[in-house]
């Protein structure tokens, strides 16, 4: 899973891993998408065929029940920092290694300075980014690389060290992790602010997301739904809102009865109807 703040080239690091292409354009990230890459992994003498499955999850803080329900079942994050800011390398450890904690204890965690090619505007070193790492100790220690995403600069060493540490340093399997995770998930998810806009839709997304079932396909809904509504998830109105809110009660149709379905677009519409304006934590 890559996390951290909003812009830092999240998507764009998964897009240059995935299928070796960069955009010069930043899009959103609506909640979270996966992506997937098969790879050969040698550790020693042994080889290894993996699936790597890759997590996108978006960058605004205030929504902390979407991205404590993407954390359940994870094995490893990538937290990625912009080069260009300083404070996108504080917030990792000031709100995302402290959300992710509250969910997955024993995550591998590889950090990325991102934004290489922008090295003139740098605000901070890879020393600097070592020292964050070194705060907190996995089995390997060279797991913080300077990269960018636009010229490729360390971005297959980073995924790379990644798949050798949670193929190394797996843990026994354990049937009741992921169980465990949805509780301290559901936790976030009774603490999260539902008085702003952003609150609201954090709600909305988790909502639809359950009762879909499926976490990934119901987000494919929900991104299509935004984007036709026209959400902008960092700043949604209540306008915006209120269609989304009926396309994806629509949606919800095909897998819930009437009534369910009612209740659910009421409760919707009473969560943006009381929500105050603005959106910002």
């Amino acid at each position: 899973m890559l996390i951290g703040d909003s812009s830092v080239g999240k998507t764009s690091l998964i897009r240059r891993y995935v299928i070796n292409e960069f955009h010069d354009h930043y899009i959103e990230t609506i909640g979270t998408k996966v992506s997937r890459k098969d790879m050969e992994v040698k550790i020693e003498e042994k080889e290894f065929s993996l699936n790597m499955q890759i997590w996108d999850v978006l960058g605004q803080k205030a929504y902390t029940a979407v991205q404590s329900r993407a954390f359940v079942g994870m094995d490893g994050a990538l937290l990625v920092a912009d080069l260009t800011r300083k404070e996108t390398l504080e917030s990792l450890e000031s709100y995302w290694l402290p959300s992710l904690q509250k969910v997955v204890a024993d995550a591998q965690l590889v950090f990325m300075g991102n934004k290489s090619d922008l090295e003139q505007s740098a605000q901070f070193t890879e020393d600097d980014l070592k020292e964050v790492a070194s705060r907190y100790p996995t089995p390997d220690p060279n797991n913080y690389f300077i990269t960018s995403a636009k010229t490729g600069e360390n971005v297959e060493e980073a995924f790379l060290c990644m798949a050798k540490m949670m193929l190394s340093f797996q843990a026994l399997e354990d049937p009741t992790k992921e169980i465990f995770e949805e509780l301290l998930a559901e936790s976030v998810l009774m603490e999260r602010d539902k008085s702003s806009l952003i609150g609201v839709t954090d709600s909305i997304i988790t909502d639809f997301c359950k009762e879909y079932k499926d976490r990934e396909e119901g987000m494919k809904v929900i991104r299509e739904q935004f984007v036709r509504a026209g959400v902008t998830i960092s700043n949604p109105t209540k306008q915006g809102i209120n269609r989304a809110i009926n396309y994806l009660a629509e949606e919800a149709s095909k897998f819930m009865d009437a009534d369910a379905v009612s209740l659910l677009k009421e409760k919707w519409q009473r969560l943006v109807r009381d929500a105050r304006e603005g959106n910002n934590l």
